[in-house]
């Protein structure tokens, strides 16, 4: 068995796995490889020449103490259904997390698709921080939105990166919204913040809509955190946000 990262020869095996695993359509597949795979954020096992369990490593940032600091968000984790039940994918978030540690990361965050892995991840280090943002209006005036794409995008990050600026809220860069606002995705801008939401089957769902989603949350655990250096959350006084996490 040989944990590593995974090389561009191995482009296929991901594909395979992440298809076996998850049951997405091969054109998301092959575009977030594309454009989020640098070569060196995806941590594999490979058992006799197969990869068969594996995770990719986001860039993210989040803010400590009035800064950002690097954060890692840990998408896809993924293991053969013959390989499951022995620890494999418990090896590789360790080895992700002892990645963090030598390059100085402040912290790892995953969002657990059930609560059977939510208490899975708790096992594995994770703690429990961020709820579910909620939208505060379902029913809204087009009229006073103005609908942007492409690099006009870049004004939507300057009024995101303006509204989350409180302890632990998670942030990203323009590659990543560009990423999260494709495909079904449309975007407008308020003139306090904006709004993004996915049109699927005549409907539209309200994927993020700031700064109204920082004032209301559910009560359902969303992501979780594990720190890669010592941070005292007594004296957090607010639910800090995370959203656009490609769930």
């Amino acid at each position: 068995m040989v944990i590593r990262n995974a090389i561009p020869n191995d482009y296929e095996s991901l594909k395979a796995l992440w298809q076996v695993a998850f049951g997405d359509q091969e054109f998301y597949i092959e575009t977030f490889l594309r454009n989020k795979w640098k070569g060196d954020n995806c941590l594999v096992v490979e058992e006799e020449g197969r990869i068969v369990s594996m995770l990719f490593l986001l860039h993210a940032e989040i803010i400590t103490e009035g800064k950002r600091s690097v954060a890692w968000y840990i998408y896809a984790c993924a293991t053969a259904p013959d390989f499951r039940g022995k620890g494999l994918m418990r090896l590789l978030l360790e080895e992700a997390y002892q990645e963090a540690i030598s390059q100085s990361v402040f912290a790892l965050l995953l969002v657990p698709a059930s609560e059977e892995l939510f208490r899975y991840y708790e096992n594995a280090g994770f703690r429990r921080l961020y709820k579910k943002p909620l939208s505060t209006n379902e029913y809204l005036n087009y009229n006073s939105y103005t609908k942007v794409s492409g690099q006009q995008l870049e004004r939507v990050l300057v009024r995101r990166d303006t509204i989350l600026n409180r302890e632990l809220d998670v942030c990203w860069d323009f590659e990543h919204l560009v990423f999260a606002a494709g495909g079904s995705v449309s975007t407008y801008l308020t003139k306090d913040g904006y709004l993004i939401e996915e049109g699927l089957n005549n409907e539209r769902r309200i994927i993020e809509q700031l700064p109204e989603m920082l004032e209301k949350t559910s009560d359902e655990d969303y992501a979780m955190i594990r720190f890669c250096e010592y941070y005292d959350r007594s004296n957090l006084d607010h639910s800090p946000y995370f959203n656009l996490a490609l769930d």
